[in-house]
């Protein structure tokens, strides 16, 4: 049997909407992936225009969609106090929920989880944000914990800004791991229209999908998971690749202190 998994990427534009008609609409679009087959989704980072709290009665709203219409739900919002990420499995729990992490910034290592899917059981699915994929103590600890799918967050970019360097870094990323690269962000022109860069590399570093900045919506995607398996075999830097003589890492659950 092939491993193979269908995901769903979802955007929408966050200037054009507040939290409550948003929250609509991501409730909808959760319910049309699911009718459609796939075993994940994933929103568009910073989703929500304005802060979202967890525990919140719009947040509950969509943890009681995910329990109707079991699906892995994605999300990188904004919350009262700072930019976090959450990881919901299909049953509506909460199984990873963090901060992005900056300088002095005490936080727990654990980025990677693990997902059921129907034909490849349980997959380990990781989450960085921005220049966390920059930071080789980072990607190096996500390849630790053999992720499969990587889903990496990127801030708005203007028309300044370098596109094609979060491509270069994401491309490179999902080489290094072996895993697929789900790269999402949002371009920012001086017109204030937001138009989105969402690619998903896979991981021989191949681009799956096709360009779509200014598409508003939701794609599907079919990702074979045995692709892994022929880039570890060329590929592999916490295995056959690895270089325990010059490498150690030491990782502190600050939740266990």
């Amino acid at each position: 049997m092939t491993a193979e998994i269908k995901i769903a990427l979802a955007k929408f534009n966050s200037l054009k909407y507040d939290s409550k008609l948003f929250t609509n609409e991501a409730i909808e679009l959760i319910k049309v992936a699911y009718e459609k087959g796939a075993e994940l989704i994933s929103f568009l980072s910073y989703f929500y225009p304005k802060p979202l709290v967890c525990g919140s009665h719009i947040f509950d709203s969509i943890i009681k969609t995910i329990k109707k219409y079991p699906i892995h739900v994605i999300l990188h919002v904004s919350e009262n106090d700072y930019n976090f990420l959450c990881i919901i499995e299909s049953s509506g729990k909460i199984i990873l929920k963090r901060k992005d992490c900056y300088i002095k910034q005490n936080y727990d290592l654990k980025t990677v989880v693990y997902l059921k899917f129907k034909q490849t059981d349980f997959i380990e699915v990781g989450y960085l944000c921005g220049v966390e994929h920059v930071n080789p103590l980072m990607t190096y600890n996500s390849a630790l914990q053999h992720e499969k799918l990587h889903f990496g967050s990127w801030p708005i970019i203007n028309d300044n800004g370098n596109k094609d360097l979060v491509d270069f870094i994401s491309r490179t990323y999902s080489v290094q791991t072996q895993s697929f690269f789900i790269s999402n962000s949002a371009n920012l022109s001086a017109k204030n229209d937001q138009n989105f860069n969402i690619k998903v590399f896979a991981p021989d570093g191949s681009i799956v999908t096709k360009h779509c900045y200014d598409e508003e919506g939701i794609t599907f995607y079919k990702l074979n998971m045995d692709e892994i398996i022929n880039q570890k075999a060329l590929i592999d830097i916490v295995g056959h690749s690895s270089k325990p003589t010059v490498t150690f890492q030491s990782i502190i659950d600050y939740n266990s202190l």
